[in-house]
């Protein structure tokens, strides 16, 4: 498995050391996803196998971590081809992460306000069935409620994580090249983060009122 591994990223070594712009970036793309993709694949193949599972994983994740990162860096090398230069390509990309921040920022904001809405709401609800002023179907309307809330946070986290993937990628591919907008980019990453952890916080604090609910 470490030598498939290996195979691949000595490829991809010598495919970028003579190799044009955009066939580089594919090839450091190939390199990322191989990696990324073989420690993902051993994590989730050490749980059902142990060392062997771990093994296999490693392997088949390396391959299919290969095969993202190609089409990863395919894809962006096709948009650094629209820029006639880097620090504009690099513009572009910083442009679009501040972009989603903001709107992450706004989503938290309207998801913390329907949280504390919701959480009130159950305390209340859970208190008047206590007292049998309510029936239960009340209180699964209230469950159904917080699943949909906290389908709609799961579903913006995970493109919030993939967006966080996209730019943690192209920090990789584009290290040592204009380290100010590379710093800027950072910057927008780590904001991601926060962004992040807050809207899981938050979808644990729906967790915790539906656990509330006695249906």
């Amino acid at each position: 498995m470490k030598k498939q591994i290996i195979g691949v990223l000595l490829s991809t070594a010598l495919l970028a050391g003579c190799a044009t712009d955009r066939e580089r970036t594919q090839a450091e793309g190939t390199g990322v996803g191989t990696l990324l993709g073989a420690a993902a694949g051993a994590a989730g193949g050490a749980i059902f196998g142990g060392g062997k599972g771990a093994a296999i994983g490693a392997g088949a994740g390396a391959a299919l971590g290969a095969l993202g990162g190609y089409a990863y860096g395919t894809h962006v090398a096709n948009q650094k081809a629209k820029f006639a230069r880097e620090e504009d390509y690099l513009d572009a990309v910083i442009a679009n992460a501040r972009q989603t921040n903001e709107q992450m920022r706004q989503y938290n904001a309207s998801l913390r306000n329907d949280v504390s809405a919701l959480d009130r709401e159950t305390a209340e609800l859970v208190r008047q069935y206590n007292r049998r002023a309510v029936t239960k179907v009340a209180l699964q309307q209230q469950a159904q409620r917080l699943d949909a809330k906290l389908a709609e946070a799961r579903n913006q986290a995970q493109k919030l994580g993939k967006e966080r993937d996209i730019l943690q990628g192209v920090l990789a591919q584009e290290q040592g090249q204009a380290p100010e907008h590379l710093r800027q980019l950072q910057a927008e990453v780590a904001n991601l983060e926060r962004q992040k952890a807050e809207m899981e916080q938050l979808m644990n604090k729906i967790l915790n009122a539906k656990n509330r609910v006695p249906v």
